[in-house]
């Protein structure tokens, strides 16, 4: 067995006791599917020059690229390990065009813009000089330019036997229902404008010039489990229905084949991640991070519901699990990413956690199921409960008649056994002052006998 299946097999040994405790229902044997589309990627060396770099000039290289991306410069060295001539004049007028001093109305103000931007200007010096000492250093120590693509895909065939042993020790595992999408993405423009980050389809006809935007995206899908809610008393509060929820993690190729380089011998380093909803803004960063959240109108604590509508990708707030999951993700320790992606999608601590959205958004009421003890920690908006219930019926599920909408809610209400039903101005004025309502379409009764099987689960969620 190898370092690394000593590694992973170690990784699954730790993390197994974990996942055992972890979720809720019962766990079961080989109940992660997963698909891995890895093996079919095979760049080749032309498509990849460009944007990983081999040998002692690797580092330099990339540490020079993210310092151009964000300064917007076209900043090189020689083989020689020797700045390339310009560079200076590059940067003196980078310095001018951020302070537009050309642009300043009154004398003063081209003193303050230098002042104002002391500190941008602080990390712009230390970025160049750390590139500027790594030459020295390149120099001094005596080093080679090496170009040998073999390295490149040594790299590549690492990330594809790590994610070769994950893959079977998580079929191993005893774990709620889970499917795991294991996919190539790359980007392209949209027929609406926007650019975005889709899955390799057509292997026969891949676009390798586009190398340096391919990502590995590993995607977390989980359907119909529970969230438990407890105190920091460790209490349970409630069980809470959830929907279909889905967590991507998609990291740059490029970046990830320089970091195996320079980190051969240890973990990658995360550095700094963006969590944003639109991919195509996390062009440059080695790892981002994005959601989506479905289930009657209602919110996931941990998934942004600004951002775009119905269906789209959110952002994601991964908690006191940040650092450990995206360290996992980088380094593609999949089984205790898998365990911890669990473990931040079903269960939430009333007085720790600290949500995008409220824990009571991701149910309607107050069911009669939970305890004393959330109905007095957490509670219930009543009117905002009641506007959020009604939106979703009329916008989301299709029902457009006013009285059909109300005949809806009243029924989720008395379904769950909402203890707050005495208490709640709509309800009673909407059970006191019922219209008619316009007979339901057959489409329309499929979708309220849904609601109804739904809403009675709240109602015995913790049975």
């Amino acid at each position: 067995m190898d370092n690394d299946s000593l590694q992973y097999a170690k990784a699954f040994g730790e993390t197994q006791q974990l996942g055992l405790a972890l979720s809720y229902p019962e766990p079961k044997k080989n109940a992660i599917e997963v698909f891995n589309d890895l093996n079919n990627y095979c760049p080749n060396y032309e498509s990849m020059e460009d944007s990983v770099y081999v040998g002692p000039q690797g580092p330099i290289l990339e540490e020079l690229t993210t310092l151009n991306e964000l300064y917007n410069m076209d900043l090189k060295f020689s083989k020689t390990f020797r700045w390339s001539p310009g560079y200076k004049q590059q940067i003196i007028d980078n310095i001018r065009h951020q302070l537009n001093w050309e642009g300043a109305s009154q004398p003063k103000y081209i003193f303050e813009r230098i002042t104002n931007n002391v500190f941008g200007f602080d990390r712009m010096k230390d970025r160049i000089q750390k590139v500027h000492d790594m030459l020295t250093t390149a120099r001094r120590d005596g080093m080679i330019w090496l170009e040998d693509p073999e390295v490149v895909f040594e790299s590549l065939d690492i990330i594809k036997s790590r994610i070769e042993i994950a893959v079977a020790n998580l079929s191993k595992l005893q774990t709620i229902p889970l499917h795991i999408n294991i996919e190539i993405l790359q980007l392209e423009r949209m027929p609406d404008g926007p650019e975005e980050y889709v899955e390799i389809t057509d292997w026969d006809n891949v676009d390798y010039n586009g190398f340096k935007d391919h990502k590995l995206s590993i995607s977390f899908h989980l359907k119909d489990f529970t969230i438990q809610v407890e105190n920091i008393e460790g209490e349970e509060l409630a069980v809470i229905p959830g929907g279909e929820l889905i967590l991507q993690t998609f990291i740059s190729i490029p970046r990830l084949l320089n970091k195996l380089q320079l980190y051969r011998l240890g973990a990658v380093p995360v550095g700094n991640i963006h969590n944003y909803y639109n991919a195509a803004y996390a062009r440059g960063d080695l790892l981002s991070v994005r959601g989506q959240y479905f289930y009657e109108g209602l919110s996931h604590p941990y998934v942004s519901t600004n951002y775009g509508g119905y269906g789209t990708w959110k952002s994601v707030c991964l908690g006191d699990l940040t650092s450990d999951m995206q360290s996992n993700a980088v380094n593609l320790e999949l089984e205790a990413l898998t365990l911890q992606f669990i473990q931040w999608a079903t269960t939430f601590t009333v007085g720790r956690t600290h949500p995008l959205n409220p824990i009571n958004r991701a149910h309607y009421g107050l069911p009669e199921a939970f305890s004393s003890l959330y109905r007095d920690s957490v509670g219930q908006n009543t009117r905002e409960c009641w506007n959020r219930m009604r939106d979703n019926v009329r916008d989301n599920l299709g029902f457009t008649d006013d009285a059909q909408v109300i005949e809806a809610c009243v029924q989720v209400c008395d379904n769950s056994n909402c203890a707050l039903r005495d208490t709640c101005e709509q309800y009673y004025q909407y059970t006191t002052e019922r219209e008619a309502a316009v007979p339901l379409t057959d489409e329309q009764k499929e979708t309220m006998a849904r609601m109804l099987e739904w809403s009675a689960s709240l109602g015995r969620s913790n049975e």
